[in-house]
């Protein structure tokens, strides 16, 4: 008996318009705030607070880089050219950007589909008490494409991301001049 007066409990909530909260998961997590799920909405927020900082990072980049430079020169000294490259490739435009924007692209669109699926759910749990069955996440359409869609993009980024090999060989050669004149002949063995 306490399972079902558990589960009327559930249903006091007004139902939720699926579509509003598509439209206000536009930005993750008020969505499903939106939909009374309120730690999906805090992770999903925290998510786009890092996916914001990472973009700002992108668009500022020319602007670091710059500084890092400037800051080497003004106290003589050179600064790493690992971070400097990496930095470099992180600009907008760049195969690592593109990226990243899909990632970003493809949560959002993660985050839109979940907060409707959820809002339907609510909607015909209200109606149909005994016949709404809620799929878990591992197991529904919407949550596996936008896994696949995840690991294509790490596919992508272990292509395209690849470092340039190191040179096989540096031979250095010296050049001495003005070396006195040996009267000896020296054989030495050749290596």
């Amino acid at each position: 008996m306490s399972s079902s007066s558990a589960g009327n409990a559930s249903f006091s909530q007004p139902p939720r318009d699926p579509n509003l909260a598509a439209v206000l998961s536009i930005l993750p997590g008020i969505g499903q705030f939106y939909n009374g799920q309120s730690r999906k909405g805090l992770l999903f927020l925290g998510v786009t607070a890092i996916n914001f900082f990472i973009f700002l990072l992108m668009a500022t980049n020319i602007y670091i880089v710059s500084g890092l430079l400037s800051f080497g020169l003004a106290l003589h000294m050179r600064p790493n050219s690992g971070l400097l490259t990496s930095l470099q490739a992180l600009q907008l435009g760049s195969t690592l950007s593109f990226i990243i924007l899909g990632l970003v692209l493809a949560f959002i669109i993660y985050a839109i589909r979940d907060a409707y699926d959820n809002a339907v759910f609510q909607q015909r749990r209200q109606i149909y008490p005994e016949y709404a069955l809620e799929m878990p996440e591992a197991a529904s359409s919407s949550y596996l494409l936008h896994l696949i869609l995840l690991i294509l993009f790490f596919v992508f980024a272990m292509f395209f991301l690849r470092q340039a090999r190191p040179p096989a060989q540096i031979t250095d050669i010296e050049f001495v001049t003005n070396q006195p004149l040996t009267k000896k002949i020296i054989h030495a063995e050749k290596r």
